[in-house]
């Protein structure tokens, strides 16, 4: 009789926890319905914030930028119709206020476009062993007109190769030495790009002899629109280093800041491969 109630028991336990088991899987059959659903919503919310980002690149590529050009445009040919403004002083400074500003703002839509494509994605590419030297040829000659106007001298030292795309090291390295050269005050700027060749990791010096950085603003400079000085002192958007940062971390590399000897500021990108 015993044996008879165990093996009832028994049947009777197996069949509460198959009925237990049972319901578990279709709870958790539910739960991950639910979070499919979620996630193709984040997905498709996700696309609508793609295309929303393609569009706001159209529109910044376009007509944004057409009525600036006019702008500029415009205000040169008033400037050359100089029976119009004749005996007005101030019309000249007025010309150079309009057309400064226009080329502020292209400027800003440039930089606003450059970092909406590096967080969109849109300039990933398959990674390649790139061969610096050539980077900075066309770093040289984007540069030069400001290279020259600044009677400013662009070095490189030891650049091979490192994993990566032309395209983000063009503008990574174009933005450091850019930075290097505008906020220099030195009587003969200097910018060094130099690769540490007996490290672990591959590893980058952008090195100036500039104005510096205060430690206590060094790690806000790559904050969005972030500037340490006016535009009337100089010009720029504050967008330059915050694209260098998004482009080096989707290389997986990182970037410190420290004071050069002397004077002046060296940014070091070390590379995750």
């Amino acid at each position: 009789m015993l044996t008879v109630f165990t093996l009832v028991l028994l049947l009777f336990t197996t069949l509460f926890l198959l009925w237990h088991r049972r319901r578990f899987s279709q709870q958790l059959e539910l739960q991950v319905e639910l979070q499919t659903q979620e996630l193709q919503k984040a997905n498709h919310e996700l696309e609508q914030s793609n295309q929303e980002l393609e569009r706001f690149t159209y529109i910044a590529s376009h007509d944004l930028k057409e009525p600036l050009r006019n702008i500029i445009s415009f205000t040169t040919l008033l400037e050359r119709k100089k029976a119009l403004w004749a005996g007005h002083d101030d019309a000249r400074d007025f010309f150079s206020h309009i057309k400064r500003s226009a080329r502020q703002m292209h400027t800003l839509i440039q930089d606003v476009l450059a970092y909406a494509q590096v967080r969109g994605g849109q300039n990933q590419t398959a990674l390649s062993r790139v061969n610096l030297n050539e980077i900075m040829v066309q770093v040289q000659e984007a540069l030069q007109p400001q290279l020259e106007a600044k009677n400013a001298k662009l070095y490189s030292e030891n650049l091979t190769f490192i994993e990566g795309t032309p395209h983000h090291f063009y503008i990574i390295l174009k933005n450091l030495v850019e930075n290097g050269l505008k906020y220099n005050e030195h009587e003969s700027p200097m910018i060094i790009v130099r690769q540490a060749l007996k490290t672990e990791k591959p590893r980058l010096f952008v090195i100036d002899n500039g104005i510096g950085i205060p430690d206590e603003f060094k790690p806000k400079v790559f904050d969005m629109f972030y500037r340490l000085h006016g535009r009337s002192q100089y010009e720029g958007t504050g967008l330059g280093l915050a694209i260098v940062q998004r482009l080096a971390g989707s290389l997986g590399a990182t970037i410190e800041i420290s004071d050069r000897p002397g004077g002046g500021t060296i940014f070091s990108i070390e590379f995750a491969n």
